[in-house]
Order: structure tokens, then sequence, then C-alpha cells
């Protein structure tokens, strides 16, 4: 083979381990931690429901998990990039595909909804208000979107909030940020994210808050950041210096948990204490396999219902699957794997399985 060809071979191959790194995979960067350099830090201009809660910790300017979690090693990381996957197969064969309903006239209907915009991605008008969360709607470093939009872009407009829930690529979006729509709309985004909004569009108000805090939205619903068991990345060297986090959404009626990206932790109880009625949780349900490298970042379907289960939550409504291929499980798994659950009579509440671009009424 000439030398030109393992050359760029080995470009490409090494092109893909440090975008894997940023965008997909699990904190493998060692930091350095000094206990004497912990600060605990928050907005002091927010009110914060926890009672004692000091704020988040960070060490060197660096967020770090409340969860004591091992840190993988890069060696780890290579391992699972080049080993044969147990699923390859199954995985291949897959037919799963998510079915879209097209939806542009959602920005200028008055009704209260909730709309799923394909893997975390949501529309949601409450109390009059209107919110787009972790808006992604494009292709990502090295994947392919695998299903349709239910609008275009510059379809975007009339949206009040924009919910951030971390930084990573499949969560955040330059392209959606930058549309016109967002020109008059709110950021509530967690600690360290404002500088990075603002340089994607310098129109966008910000507001940051740590865990357990209230953001100011006037009139209209609460929102609250609330913890989530996970990390930020953007670029190879900014390894959590951005917080991460999940929204509590709280109407005059409903009440609506959005997890973002997290692993099955204690905080579910948590926030359940503080919330004591929470209608409708939206959990992520992909991107947990293999189980060495994702359980510390992100929930099997099994974990997503054990966590609603410790909200008592009302319905149950999956994301975070089926939009981008992330890990080694078969594109179709997780909704199975939660429709089993559902079959099985796991599930303390109501399964409410969206369509991409479909409306569900609140």
């Amino acid at each position: 083979m000439p030398d030109s060809i393992i050359k760029k071979r080995f470009i490409i191959i090494l092109f893909f381990l440090i975008i894997s790194i940023i965008t997909f995979s699990p904190d493998c960067t060692t930091i350095a931690m000094r206990d004497d350099n912990i600060k605990y830090i928050k907005n002091n201009d927010l009110v914060t429901i926890k009672e004692g809660y000091s704020g988040n910790a960070t060490n060197d300017g660096r967020f770090i998990d409340d969860v004591e979690k091992t840190k993988l090693s890069f060696f780890t990381l290579l391992k699972w990039k080049f080993s044969t996957n147990p699923q390859k197969q199954e995985k291949e064969d897959d037919k799963f595909k998510l079915i879209v309903s097209k939806s542009p006239g959602i920005f200028d209907s008055k009704d209260d909804m909730l709309v799923w915009l394909g893997h975390s991605s949501f529309f949601l008008r409450i109390d009059g208000k209107t919110f787009l969360i972790d808006p992604v709607l494009s292709d990502i470093p090295l994947r392919e979107r695998l299903c349709d939009v239910p609008f275009k872009i510059e379809d975007i407009k009339n949206i009040d909030y924009l919910l951030v829930s971390h930084t990573h690529y499949d969560h955040l979006d330059s392209n959606v940020i930058k549309a016109a729509g967002l020109k008059n709309a709110k950021a509530l985004i967690p600690l360290g994210m404002g500088k990075l909004i603002k340089s994607m569009n310098k129109d966008v108000r910000t507001e940051e808050a740590g865990w357990y805090q209230k953001y100011n939205t006037d009139t209209g619903p609460e929102v609250f950041l609330m913890p989530a068991m996970h990390w930020s990345k953007r670029s190879l060297n900014d390894t959590n210096e951005v917080l991460w986090g999940s929204y509590i959404i709280k109407g005059k009626n409903k009440c609506i948990y959005f997890s973002g990206d997290t692993a099955y932790s204690e905080y579910f109880k948590e926030i359940q204490k503080l919330f004591q009625k929470i209608d409708i949780c939206i959990m992520s349900i992909g991107a947990y396999k293999p189980a060495y490298i994702m359980s510390k970042n992100h929930m099997s379907p099994n974990e997503a219902v054990s966590a609603f289960n410790d909200m008592k939550g009302m319905i149950l409504i999956p994301m975070h699957y089926g939009t981008y291929d992330l890990s080694d499980e078969p594109r179709g798994e997780p909704l199975r794997l939660l429709e089993e659950q559902k079959m099985n009579k796991q599930i303390n509440g109501r399964l409410q399985i969206l369509n991409v671009g479909e409306i569900f009424k609140l």
C-alpha cells in the first residue's frame, strides 16, 4: 500500500478519535485536582431552592461532578474504537427508522404543546411562552442525521426561551443558535455557557444558573436548573469549563422535567423531593453501550425507567435515540427495551412515544 494512502488513513483515524473524544465519549481527560483550589460557585442574583447548597464545586476553573466518577483512560477509549461490537451484525440488520411529521406551523400556533424534534431537541409552548430545548437540527461531526427535520431552521420564530443542557455538539447546534428566530430569545443556561452562546448569536440574551437555582423568567413558567451526572466539552482543552444540567419547567398546571444527558444516580430522588408532582418526564434512553464506556454518563432504557419511577412522574417521554448513531446498540433497541418494560408493567406511569414533529398537546 502506498505511503500516501497509509498516511491519509492514519489522519482520518486520528481525526475520528479526536472528534469522538470531544463529542461523544465520556471524559477521559486527566485534570490535576488540588483540594486547596476547590471553590463553590453559583449565580448570586438567583434563588437557590436546595437548603444549604453552597454552589457547584470547581477546581482550577473546571466543574466537578458531585458524584464520584472513575476517569476513563485514553487507552480504554482506543479499546472501544478498535474492538468488534458484539452486536455488529444485529446493528447492521436493524431497519428501525423514526417517523417524521412535518410541522412548520407550530411557531404560529397558540396551543400549549410539546413537539419532539429528534434526538434531545424539543419545542415547548406552556402558559403561552415558547421554549427551544437542546436544539440540534443538522448533521454533527462525523455523524449524519438519520431522520428528516420537521421544519427548516429558517422557520424558527417567536421563541421566548432557549434551554441548553450542556455543550456537546449533539445538544447545541450553532446553526440553530444563529437563526433569526432567536433574536428576542433569552437563553437560560448553565454556568459558564454565556460566552459560547454569545459567540454564536450576540442578540440572544443569556442568564446562567448553577444547580438548584431558579431563573428569572418574569411572567410565565418557572424554570430551574437541576443536577445531571454528565460532563461538558466542545474543544480539546475546555473539559468541564461549562456546567451541565437538567431542567424543571413548572407552569400553572403542568410540571415538566427534561433530563438532558445523564447517567442514573441519586439525583432523581433529590429532584422528586423538591418537586413532588412532576407531570411529564422527558428522559434520555440511548447511547448506553458499551456499558464500561457509557454507564457513568448515559442511561439505558431500564435505568431511565428506574429514574422515572424515582421521580414519581406521570408520563414518560423518551428521547436521545434513533436520530444519530452514537454508540454500539442497534438503532431500534432502546425503544424495544422500553416497550418491554411497559409490557412487564415496570413503568409506574404512562409511556408516551412521540414521532419526530408530532404535536403532543398539554
